[in-house]
């Protein structure tokens, strides 16, 4: 997901794409946030990148 948010999609592109409601989405885009420490989708990239987790 945070790929999909690291290319540029929205919501709903990332719903479509992995066959799943924008609430959903948004639900586990929060969750990874809270993990890691942030609190937006840019910097949950950013510091999934500095974590070489993408």
């Amino acid at each position: 997901m945070l790929r999909l948010v690291a290319e540029g999609h929205v919501t709903g592109d990332i719903a479509r794409h992995l066959s799943i409601s924008g609430r959903t989405v948004c639900a586990h885009m929060k969750n990874i946030c809270l993990k890691l420490q942030v609190r937006t989708r840019a910097h949950a990239v950013i510091a999934a990148a500095n974590q070489g987790l993408l």
